[in-house]
């Protein structure tokens, strides 16, 4: 929907006379409500209105309700346990795409020992750390089910203050993992 008067550039609910304030061309998400048109939120200036379709056409949540957001702010920063084993020194690779900003899983391989075998070590971001049961970023979390990547554009399953950086595996940069640790025989068996 184009609008013909200004909105703010708020991104989650308007509040109920915000849309009044509204820029001509300002394109907003709005649903109808019998003879009444309600924004929702405003398109940011120069999104891919295709995409922007195809995000509402499947109903894909695309913004995080403020109290979610401020979960994630708070979770950011949590509380390691001193039990955690130290992988630092290992020469570990992501195997995400160079573009990736929420790279969450990554490969060590340490040389073959004297039966030959490799030992593969298999880490992911331990998102459980910053995502406790039942809270507003696992409900949230649970509604999205997946990050979406499209053209262009991924829509995330958290919010980027930790899918793009407390749990995602930076260069230089320490976070806590997940590792599963394979043996693997000259023969290929793990």
């Amino acid at each position: 929907l184009r609008v013909d008067r200004i909105v703010s550039n708020t991104d989650w609910p308007f509040e109920s006379a915000s849309a009044d304030d509204l820029v001509e061309g300002t394109w907003v998400i709005a649903k109808i409500h019998g003879s009444e048109v309600v924004p929702i939120r405003a398109v940011p200036e120069g999104a891919d209105l295709g995409l922007e379709r195809c995000v509402l056409r499947h109903g894909i949540r695309s913004v995080f309700p403020p109290e979610v957001l401020s979960a994630a702010a708070a979770a950011a920063k949590p509380k390691l346990s001193t039990s955690r084993r130290d992988l630092r020194d290992l020469v570990t690779i992501t195997i995400d795409a160079k573009s990736t900003t929420d790279i969450d899983d990554a490969l060590s391989v340490i040389p073959a020992d004297s039966s030959g075998a490799l030992r593969v070590l298999v880490s992911i971001a331990d998102v459980d750390l910053f995502v406790s049961d039942g809270s507003p970023l696992d409900e949230e979390a649970r509604l999205r089910s997946t990050s979406v990547y499209l053209a262009g554009r991924v829509i995330p399953m958290l919010p980027d203050v930790l899918s793009s950086d407390a749990a995602s595996l930076r260069q230089g940069e320490d976070r806590p993992v997940l590792t599963a640790e394979l043996r693997i025989d000259p023969e290929g068996r793990t």
